[in-house]
């Protein structure tokens, strides 16, 4: 990744809890509005697997089952890409929306890893 991109990650640390909340919302609202359109969703990847960023909220919003595969932190989801993601991708369709991801690289073993696996709940 060259300088001049943008990296989630250090974007993500820097922005106050209460931007973190704006954006946060602000996705959930254009992902579960009854309206087609253009969606962009962060999308990181390592050198074994990839996950597209999603709200938290706007998962169970929509109803969607996600497994354990998938991770989440601090109201998001790693959605992982093999299955979680075709799931996701396949509501976004039925809903007339299109999916733009930015692709960020994150080392051999991404931090997403560490993240608690995700859990159907609040």
């Amino acid at each position: 990744m060259s300088q001049d991109e943008i990296n989630f990650f250090e974007c993500w640390q820097g922005y106050t809890p209460e931007k973190k909340q704006a954006w946060i919302q602000s996705i959930t609202n254009r992902i579960v509005a009854d309206t087609p359109g253009e969606i962009v969703l962060w999308c990181i990847e390592d050198a074994r697997h990839g996950w597209a960023i999603v709200p938290k909220k706007a998962i169970l919003l929509l109803g969607l089952k996600i497994s354990r595969c998938s991770y989440e932190d601090d109201g998001l989801v790693f959605v992982e890409e093999d299955r979680d993601l075709y799931f996701f991708m396949e509501k976004m369709k039925e809903m007339g929306k299109t999916i733009v991801f930015i692709f960020q690289e994150d080392g051999y073993s991404s931090r997403i890893r560490n993240f608690n696996s995700y859990k159907e709940s609040q």
